[in-house]
């Protein structure tokens, strides 16, 4: 009974120490080759400047971590472990993510760097960005809190090549953002979340390092040789010889050179760098930075008073979008229009109008921006008219006496976005006509009226 109970015990410490030698083979195995190996840590921080739609360009802190073994040798094989990239987002990040009316934020940062003395040498990461929770709160000013997003994901493996120093350097970083509402809706457009980002200039990139051995060399198994016979000769006789007398020479005299004075090695020393710190951003009027985007606008025009209508385009709408604040402003520019209509019902009438527009656009976006508004002033010329195909003379300057007032605005409905466009449409007032010479009472009784519509499709441009 004591014998088995002494063999039970015995059994369960051998299975103990394989469990645990097992458990610390596995870890070597994950941090490079199969001997065990103790680790480092890497914690590096690296500015870094990502131009995202909302926010233009902006700098961010990003920390790299990951655990690296601390000693290898030729042959090994090491993989980072642990690895995780986290990029404290800014206030300016925050504030235009409430304004597009994100609640959550998702996708994957992309991290590239170099191994010397490995292969492959070229690494790259593709972590993941969990869903995150976008900070709805808000001071004094208006201001989002700052936010950190942490990615963490497999890393690629290499084999050391070469005995002395592993460097590990960092080279590129990119990112995918897709910012969601709510109701789980992306509120940026599949070909706006790719987020283009780059490493500033004049710090250090490397991010750590491993010393590698040489790889061990095996002990030959000495070999014994097979004893041979040795073969005794008979002695032959030796002369005895005479000895010959030896002349002693005369020493000659050494003469000891002059030593040969060392110059003093002058030190130089090495200069101190100079860090140039980075320019601070002007600040735009009214907070937030400007994201400037361009529309393709095509749409139509109608003019009731002669029952006309005719097509808009392609034109260009030209903004600069404060998404903290909600506004923009921008240049309406849009190719000479030619309505068709008829006067008293039945006789055919052809109008081309040119539009210039007066002043700045300015606009005014929803919580969300997914809907807007947008007044102009412009002024409508007449360069032709022609009734049953005949065409009066009419002075190049004929124009509307006033500006007309056209106010845009989307739906209402949260169709449109800064990022793919929409539709605006206006109903506005045309006044009377001046400079158009014989033309213009006729034209003044026909042409003005309040119900004129005009409906512009936009479409950003990449």
């Amino acid at each position: 009974m004591e014998r088995t109970l002494m063999r039970r015990r015995a059994i369960k410490s051998v299975a103990g120490v394989t469990v645990v030698g097992l458990a610390a083979g596995v870890t070597a195995a994950l941090m490079g080759g199969g001997s065990a190996a103790s680790a480092a840590t890497i914690n590096a921080t690296i500015n870094t400047t990502c131009t995202i739609p909302v926010a233009g360009a902006e700098e961010y802190a990003a920390n790299i971590s990951a655990t690296i073994p601390d000693t290898a040798k030729v042959g090994d094989s090491v993989t980072l472990q642990n690895f995780k990239i986290s990029i404290l987002l800014n206030v300016a990040t925050t504030d235009a993510l409430q304004i597009l009316g994100a609640t959550t934020l998702e996708g994957s940062i992309t991290a590239g760097a170099t191994l010397t003395n490995a292969s492959p040498s070229n690494l790259s990461i593709t972590a993941t960005v969990p869903v995150t929770a976008v900070p709805q709160d808000q001071d004094a000013n208006g201001d989002g809190p700052a936010f950190t997003i942490t990615a963490t994901g497999p890393s690629p493996t290499a084999t050391l090549t070469s005995a002395g120093t592993a460097t590990l350097t960092a080279t590129t970083v990119a990112a995918v953002f897709n910012p969601k509402n709510a109701a789980g809706t992306s509120v940026l457009p599949v070909a706006k979340q790719n987020i283009p980002c780059t490493f500033d200039s004049g710090q250090s990139l490397v991010l750590g390092s491993i010393p590698v051995a040489a790889a061990a060399t095996p002990t030959p198994v000495p070999v014994t040789p097979k004893p041979t016979p040795v073969v005794t000769p008979a002695p032959t006789p030796v002369a005895t010889p005479v000895p010959t007398p030896v002349v002693t020479p005369k020493p000659t005299p050494v003469v000891t050179p002059a030593p040969t004075p060392v110059p003093t090695p002058v030190v130089t020393p090495k200069p101190t760098p100079v860090v140039t710190p980075a320019p601070t951003p002007a600040p735009t009027p009214g907070g937030g930075t400007l994201t400037h985007i361009n529309f393709t606008a095509n749409g139509t025009i109608g003019l009731p008073t002669i029952s006309g209508s005719g097509k808009v385009g392609p034109g260009l709408v030209s903004t600069d979008v404060n998404l903290k604040g909600g506004t923009f402003t921008g240049t309406t520019t849009l190719p000479d229009i030619t309505i068709n209509g008829s006067l008293a019902g039945f006789i055919p009438l052809t109008i081309v109008s040119s539009f210039t527009q007066l002043g700045p656009l300015t606009g005014q976006l929803a919580p969300g921006a997914t809907d807007l508004t947008a007044d102009l002033k412009a002024n409508l010329g007449v360069k032709s008219v022609k009734a049953l195909g005949i065409l009066p003379l009419t002075s190049g300057n004929c124009t509307t006496a006033s500006p007309v007032s056209i106010h845009l605005a989307s739906n209402g409905k949260g169709q449109f976005s800064p990022f793919t466009g929409g539709t605006v449409s206006s109903t506005f007032a045309i006044g009377k006509l001046a400079n158009c010479g014989l033309l213009t009472d006729i034209l003044n009784g026909i042409f003005p009226g309040n119900a004129n519509t005009l409906t512009l499709n936009l479409v950003t441009q990449d």
